[in-house]
């Protein structure tokens, strides 16, 4: 049914990488081909790219799912992700046994607003406020606001 919503138009880009997930990690060839079809949707529609070895919980939420980027290894939980955030790996080269030590983990409720970058093994705590045009390179614990470049913890 989410295939179907998709090609009408009508998913979201949960849905969308959803879709594109299940049909790139499949073991037929032919599904792989077709999972490029909606990475294109993804990237023409909605100009993100979030990679199919990222973990998103069903309840994510994107309200301005524009310029979006998240790499391999993020695992997200149900929280808030605004537009132009990037999600990421701080090293260039990357070992793809290690991947989850290299990509942030994203607390539950957490709240990431516009134009933030988070890179590194880190984690970000549960219920926590990542400002606009913040970057973070540091793990942060639960209930607090980081804002800034560099970010710092303004309360906590």
């Amino acid at each position: 049914m989410i295939f179907l919503k998709v090609i009408c138009g009508f998913g979201s880009i949960v849905d969308v990488h959803h879709c594109y997930k299940e049909l790139c990690l499949s073991k037929y060839r032919a599904f792989r081909y077709i999972s490029r079809w909606y990475k294109n949707i993804m990237r023409n529609r909605y100009s993100s790219y979030i990679s199919p070895h990222a973990v998103l919980d069903p309840n994510i939420k994107f309200p301005h799912p524009t310029g979006i980027v998240i790499g391999d290894g993020v695992v997200c939980a149900d929280c808030t992700i605004y537009q132009n955030v990037t999600l990421g790996a701080k090293k260039r080269f990357i070992d793809p046994s290690n991947r989850e030590s290299t990509y942030p983990k994203i607390g539950t409720g957490t709240v990431i607003y516009a134009s933030a970058v988070i890179v590194g093994g880190i984690s970000i705590g549960s219920n926590s406020i990542v400002g606009a045009n913040s970057f973070v390179d540091f793990s942060i614990p639960e209930s607090t606001t980081v804002v800034g470049s560099p970010g710092k913890i303004i309360s906590g």
